[in-house]
């Protein structure tokens, strides 16, 4: 599972397919100790997280206080990318004597929810913070595009100016200013600092913070800061492999697919040659019957485009596996099984749908070990293709 900035190690993940399923409702809480919360009057929760949309699946943040278990949030759609969301608990932690947090996943083994910097802040006096990028917001395509975001007031003083500095893959940008009233816990959204041109393929880092709260020093500088990586959608035609491409492995290209989802139909030409590499395509954001993916050889030459993986590769059972994708095309590419019997050059997992795998060769096939599809994919085609035996 890919892990996206600012989400690090150590952090916390609901990942069903991580356990075997019985077939039945999966639910999974994370949950804090109590927390002695008597003299506090007021409570901000923020939180950063990437949920991942599953099928029947729930994602819920609440508060214990008094006996009784409260929802902050429930969230059913994913988000786009990384989050950090932000709620004013006062009314429902504030003054407790013993306060609790929990996040709890309910759902059929499907989805996933990330969760990582966790934290409650007790307002300081003077207390500003970027809270988020509104603007570019996944998905969106490549051109220019205004850079906006959220000033929320974290302090219990009203928050009447400040300066917004930021920068984009280091490259420190000209300063921006706001100026109104927030009082605490209130949000300014939508505050434009700039402008900037967005190529697809491209990752560009944001780092964009806050300074001079009031014309003043923060008490808080911690929460000042909001870093995210932001990749504009693909589409059109990309190349993968060999002399100045865009992406030079496979897996790199799954990487921008996943983290950036597709606007239009998309084809990853693969250039010839053998790519030793084990790869896993989950859900892309933007995939349909019309925006389709398609990994292909570029020569269209069968035998020149191979896929395979080290002998001694032992952390995954597949060369590739398709886990819950859709609408993805496979053409005149060459797989290659290696390792012992129960491993797959090829396996189709998880809930994916409309998986076309067309005039392609399998080596070193056997009837056990070539092509694997679970019973829970559907529409799979599979045409025109060569098994090569051992």
């Amino acid at each position: 599972m890919q892990v996206p900035y600012p989400l690090q190690a150590p952090f916390a993940v609901f990942d069903p397919t991580a356990t075997p399923w019985q077939g039945t409702s999966q639910t999974v809480t994370l949950q804090s100790p109590e927390i002695d919360l008597s003299g506090v009057s007021s409570l901000l929760l923020s939180v950063d997280h990437k949920y991942s949309m599953g099928a029947d699946a729930t994602g819920r943040i609440q508060t214990w206080a008094d006996n009784v278990w409260t929802d902050v949030a429930v969230f059913s759609a994913s988000t786009s990318g990384v989050e950090t969301s932000t709620y004013d608990v006062s009314s429902l932690l504030a003054g407790k004597k013993a306060g609790r947090l929990r996040f709890m996943w309910t759902g059929k083994q499907d989805g996933h929810w990330m969760i990582d910097n966790v934290k409650l802040y007790a307002p300081a006096g003077v207390d500003a913070g970027i809270s988020s990028i509104d603007v570019p917001k996944d998905p969106f395509g490549e051109g220019t595009s205004d850079i906006s975001v959220t000033l929320l007031n974290y302090g219990s003083t009203t928050l009447n100016n400040a300066k917004i500095k930021w920068s984009v893959n280091g490259v420190v940008q000209p300063d921006a200013s706001w100026s109104g009233s927030l009082a605490f816990a209130q949000k300014k959204p939508a505050i434009r600092i700039g402008q900037m041109n967005l190529r697809a393929g491209v990752s560009y880092l944001f780092k964009i913070w806050s300074e001079d709260p009031n014309g003043q020093f923060d008490d808080n500088p911690t929460n000042d800061t909001i870093v995210r990586t932001l990749i504009p959608s693909l589409c059109g035609t990309y190349t993968i492999g060999g002399s100045n491409p865009n992406f030079q492995t496979i897996t790199r290209a799954v990487e921008f697919l996943h983290s950036a989802g597709i606007g239009c139909p998309v084809v990853m030409k693969i250039r010839d040659g053998v790519y030793d590499e084990q790869f896993e395509l989950k859900a892309v954001r933007g995939s349909s019957f019309v925006n389709t993916i398609t990994f292909e050889s570029q020569s269209n030459d069968t035998s020149k485009a191979l896929i395979t993986s080290g002998q001694n590769v032992t952390s995954y059972r597949y060369t590739v596996n398709v886990n819950g994708s859709s609408h993805v095309k496979f053409r005149k590419l060459s797989f290659r099984k290696r390792g012992w019997r129960d491993y797959y050059a090829f396996q189709i997992s998880q809930s994916s749908t409309n998986i076309n795998i067309d005039s392609c060769r399998f080596e070193n096939a056997d009837e056990n070990s070539s092509l694997y599809i679970t019973d829970r994919a559907t529409n799979i085609y599979i045409t025109n293709n060569h098994f090569e035996g051992r």
